[in-house]
């Protein structure tokens, strides 16, 4: 949003104004044709045509027959990781840029934040901190975390260990590229066999 005031005359009589967006992420566009400029932005009423004028990136005076604000272009860089799609970002009416991160295959497969810790549940918003320039995601605490990287990953093992019983044992659970937890349960001696 637009914000306009109105400054008192100079010794000359010149009629200025200031334009100052309420946003701090936006900046001010005249003629709804770009560029955007920082703000506050210094207005001149042309007496002549009595309308406000601004001085474009050329240095030239120009009139003005629109003033809005715009949402700054997107700081923060795409994200990519091993098995996740990060959508294209959206921004709101308050400058705030978000994406999608979904996990390309669906669960078991959970999202993981910057290699190790949490796991998280597909889909995830992420948020750009415009003021690090950076994605966030928002943990367990519902405290802003920064991400440096994002990856799909198996989630835990649903099953627990079997019970075994004397003179038998079960290995270590592996994982597949499918999400598909195996354990292999063997007889000692193993010239017994196994019974489920």
């Amino acid at each position: 949003m637009v914000t306009i005031s109105e400054n008192a005359p100079d010794s000359n009589c010149i009629y200025t104004a200031t334009a100052t967006c309420t946003l701090t992420f936006s900046e001010i566009q005249f003629n709804s044709v770009p560029p955007g400029y920082t703000f506050p932005q210094s207005l001149t009423c042309d007496t002549a045509t009595s309308q406000y004028t601004y001085i474009d990136g050329g240095g030239v005076e120009q009139q003005i027959n629109a003033i809005d604000c715009i949402c700054k272009a997107n700081p923060c860089p795409t994200l990519t990781g091993s098995m996740v799609t990060v959508s294209t970002p959206t921004v709101d009416a308050a400058c705030t840029y978000t994406a999608t991160a979904t996990c390309n295959n669906p669960y078991p497969r959970v999202i993981q934040y910057n290699g190790g810790g949490v796991i998280y549940m597909s889909p995830q918003t992420l948020t750009c901190d415009t003021s690090t320039s950076q994605y966030t995601y928002t943990d367990g605490g519902g405290m802003q975390q920064q991400i440096t990287t994002i990856d799909c990953n198996c989630d835990v093992n649903p099953c627990p260990t079997p019970t075994i019983g004397a003179m038998a044992s079960v290995s270590v659970p592996t994982v597949d590229a499918a999400c598909t937890y195996t354990t292999d349960a063997m007889c000692t001696p193993t010239t017994l066999s196994v019974q489920v």
